[in-house]
């Protein structure tokens, strides 16, 4: 297959071990997007791209990379009937423009389950739930000596540092590997050398670390969160914890008993490398039947613009050319959804400040 792939490129994100995936699949593969592993200059819009790659995409596919601002975007993606797929990876974080993001696609796949039923009842059809994995290659149990008992790699925020300040002090004879920055061949010798891996989520999300770390061969202690059960089962091959006194309790425990936690850390890395890695995930991408619609409604155009215009894209010149095209074919539709939008957008921060939003 064919594919174009329009996206920000960043080392160590979902997007590189998605190329690598369809490398290996045996894929032909024509990357857009900024930084250095772009293979051809990017354009802004489809119908640059496409009139200057040499060969004709069967899949147009974007992955969203990371967070920051000023995120790359493809323009006039509505004028190609190429079918077009998104996955959406941080959807507890940037819920707000990927629903509206979605809308510019055939086919959108979030990486968090909890907010697919939301993204359906806002109107977007054909959402399906796709976490994220393990890359093999990268992440493997490097069999050494597992000399950190507690192992943890991430962005040290000062909520997270909280967290792991009173783990050091309930657990002061216990060896903590915590390491912030790390990517590739290192975290897998980190991962490696951990008995166990905590897991606090950033909004309760089940992020990369669940795939990696299991992959690696540690027993991984994740916080309690939904849907997780339907990844593993839990207190077979991998554990939960609810808080601070349950954690505690739990690593406490699994150090005294290194047969269990063997065996359940074993058990982890056989479901990670048999069901949760990215050729399995891509795979289920790919074969997925993609409609596509016969006609562009104005829906698109609007959907554009409130993506164009969020601070991470920051791109208000364009937003606001398909925000006057929509209001020039369809002025009372745009009207309409804008008072959609805001009602969402009062739904959203409601639900959130009762603290019955999901993340």
């Amino acid at each position: 297959m064919n594919i174009l792939i329009v996206s920000d490129f960043t080392k160590w994100s979902t997007l590189d071990y998605v190329l690598r995936a369809l490398e290996k699949q045996g894929h032909n593969i024509v990357c857009f997007g900024p930084y250095w592993y772009h293979r051809i200059s990017c354009p802004s819009n489809i119908d640059d791209i496409l009139s200057s790659v040499h060969l004709k995409p069967d899949l147009i596919l974007n992955v969203e990379t990371h967070t920051s601002k000023d995120m790359y975007s493809v323009l006039s993606l509505e004028r190609t009937d190429i079918p077009k797929v998104f996955w959406a990876i941080d959807n507890h974080l940037n819920f707000r423009w990927h629903k509206e993001y979605a809308y510019v696609f055939d086919k959108t796949y979030f990486a968090q389950s909890s907010l697919v039923d939301y993204a359906s009842r806002y109107g977007i059809g054909g959402v399906e739930w796709l976490p994220l994995a393990c890359d093999p290659i990268v992440h493997k149990d490097l069999c050494m000596g597992r000399d950190i008992d507690v192992g943890f790699i991430g962005k040290m925020n000062r909520k997270r540092r909280v967290f792991f300040d009173v783990l050091r002090k309930r657990l002061k004879d216990v060896a903590f590997g915590i390491y912030e920055g790390v990517y590739g061949e290192r975290m897998a010798e980190i991962y490696s050398r951990s008995k166990i891996v905590v897991n606090p989520s950033v909004r309760k999300d089940i992020n990369m670390r669940t795939f990696e770390a299991t992959a690696c061969g540690a027993l991984l202690l994740n916080q309690d969160i939904r849907d997780l059960e339907k990844l593993f089962n839990v207190g077979e091959e991998i554990d939960t914890f609810g808080d601070v006194d349950s954690l505690v309790e739990k690593i406490k425990f699994y150090l005294k008993n290194d047969s269990v936690r063997k065996r359940i850390a074993d058990s982890g890395k056989k479901r990670t490398l048999k069901e949760h890695t990215y050729q399995k995930r891509i795979k289920k991408l790919l074969d997925t039947n993609i409609n596509i619609p016969a006609k562009r409604t104005i829906r698109v155009y609007v959907a554009y613009s409130f993506t164009l215009r969020h601070r991470q894209f920051r791109n208000y010149a364009v937003a606001r050319y398909y925000l006057l095209k929509a209001l020039r074919k369809e002025p009372f539709y745009v009207i309409y959804y804008y008072i959609r939008y805001f009602w969402w957008y009062m739904f959203e921060k409601i639900r959130k400040i009762l603290k019955k939003w999901p993340y």
